[in-house]
């Protein structure tokens, strides 16, 4: 039973391992980019919505 466990444990580390030498850079680097883009994106919601109610809050 530990055998086979190891066993198992060790062709699904070997799996990994080349699944991460076979990431494509520039896919890599586009999903990045476009991460980065959604959170500024969200970022600039984040601070029109508190510039809004700031604004209400001066206005009363």
């Amino acid at each position: 039973m530990i055998n086979a466990t190891e066993a198992a444990l060790d062709e699904a580390g070997t799996r990994a391992a080349e699944r991460l030498n076979t990431v494509d850079g520039a896919d890599l680097q586009a999903r990045v980019r476009a991460v980065q883009d959604q959170s500024l994106e969200q970022l600039g919601s984040f601070a029109r919505s508190l510039q809004a109610l700031m604004n209400g809050i001066q206005k009363r």
